[in-house]
């Protein structure tokens, strides 16, 4: 029955979404003959005297709205998204859709009313208007009487004033608390807070369960050798099987990566990946306003490639000092890789100055794929030396074809007068 129950419930959500907006207009007045002459015309019928009066129909924004200011007053009525950015944002629009305000202060005014749901990251929130779902992070949060969240309210905050109304759970952090019993329950379903010591306010207020959480500071512990030994073996465990793993199903990358690794080559790795992380992030930023659903896949993207920057960069100075030694064989570069892996986790346990070398196996690292990924020329050059290669084998082949079959032709002539001076003897 709860299913059921839930089922409908997010039906009628969707359906609540799908539909069109209704705006209020001004009042129609009752039609009135006051005034007016009632004279029957010529055909029998009598006239009806209309004052047309001209209705003004807001104008309906229907597409994701991106708002850069000092001060916001937003009064639009958007068939979309809407994120706002500014030092003081004022809502008294209405919003089909999600509402993202990020500000200094925040005022939700009456006649606002947010179809979804409702983010917000300010130092000081007051909500007067409608929303769904509320998710706000504020120092200072207050309801006016006059609003109401439909279904639960999420915050963190240190001042809470709830003076409107919750239609479902509230779930709060807070450290003051104050709700508005006037007029009945301000929470309709259960209020989950979590704070430093259990607050005192009219538990008439809360119509469902009220659930307490005391938040306990606990002091950051040192870590110990062992735990921090513990972690750095998994670190090279995992740069060794990405060696591995690379080694038996890129084996180009991992002679080709060992280039990078040279004197001036490496230089140009620094740099380019200096210059493309700055890119993707500010590219992810962008995107996140105007093709959010693209952003997010950039991030995943970004967060599985930082994963493998240090790997990658591990991989690029087995191969080099494998060239360097002229070692050919497996095994011996399966050790080099585990002595180089060992030392790049060493590394960052330096005081101090540690958290250069990590910074630098990301910088490195990213450079190196980088190149690997757009280096063309390089490309273009290796296809040509393997042309090159098989040409040169072939003309050899050719050569050596050409050498035998002239061999066996002196052969031929040499013996053909032998042949004849013995018949002579005979």
């Amino acid at each position: 029955m709860t299913k059921l129950k839930k089922a409908l419930l997010l039906t009628l959500i969707f359906i609540l979404s799908l539909s069109t907006f209704a705006f209020a207009t001004s009042e129609i007045e009752p039609r009135t003959t006051e005034g007016q002459e009632n004279t029957v015309s010529d055909t029998g019928v009598m006239p009806i005297n209309v004052t047309e009066e001209e209705v003004v129909t807001p104008e309906i924004v229907e597409h994701d709205v991106y708002l850069f200011d000092d001060e916001i007053v937003f009064d639009d009525l958007v068939d979309g998204n809407a994120f706002l950015f500014g030092s003081k944002v004022t809502v008294t629009g209405e919003v089909n859709g999600d509402l993202a305000i990020f500000a200094d202060e925040v005022v939700i005014e009456e006649n606002s009313y947010i179809y979804s749901s409702l983010y917000i990251f300010a130092n000081r929130v007051t909500l007067n208007g409608v929303c769904y779902d509320l998710y706000a992070f504020t120092p200072t949060f207050s309801m006016g009487s006059s609003s109401f969240v439909y279904r639960d309210l999420n915050l963190i905050s240190n001042d809470v004033i709830l003076n409107g109304y919750v239609n479902r759970n509230a779930n709060i952090r807070t450290e003051s608390l104050q709700l508005n019993y006037a007029n009945g329950p301000t929470i309709l379903g259960d209020l989950n807070y979590t704070s430093p010591q259990e607050l005192t306010f009219e538990e008439e207020s809360v119509y469902g369960t009220i659930r307490f959480t005391q938040e306990i500071e606990e002091a950051a512990e040192p870590e110990s050798i062992l735990s921090i030994l513990q972690d750095k073996i998994y670190e090279v465990i995992f740069l060794f099987v990405v060696f591995l793993l690379v080694s038996w199903l890129a084996p180009k990358f991992l002679t080709r990566s060992g280039e990078y690794a040279f004197s001036l080559n490496l230089l140009h790795a620094l740099w380019i990946g200096i210059v493309a992380s700055i890119v993707l992030v500010v590219g992810e930023f962008i995107l996140l306003f105007f093709l959010p659903k693209l952003a997010i896949i950039l991030a995943l993207i970004t967060i599985a490639a930082m994963l493998l920057t240090a790997p990658v960069f591990a991989i690029a100075l087995t191969s080099a000092i494998a060239q360097k030694a002229k070692v050919q064989n497996y095994g011996l570069k399966i050790l080099i890789n585990l002595a180089v892996a060992i030392v790049m986790m060493a590394l960052p346990l330096i005081p101090f100055i540690g958290w250069v070398f990590g910074l630098a196996y990301y910088i490195l690292g990213f450079g190196i794929m980088i190149l690997y990924l757009f280096d063309s020329e390089r490309r273009k050059g290796t296809k040509k030396v393997e042309a090159t290669k098989t040409k040169a084998k072939k003309e050899t082949a050719k050569v050596e074809k050409e050498t035998k079959s002239e061999a066996k032709t002196e052969t031929k002539t040499e013996n053909k007068p032998e042949a004849k001076e013995d018949k002579k003897d005979e």
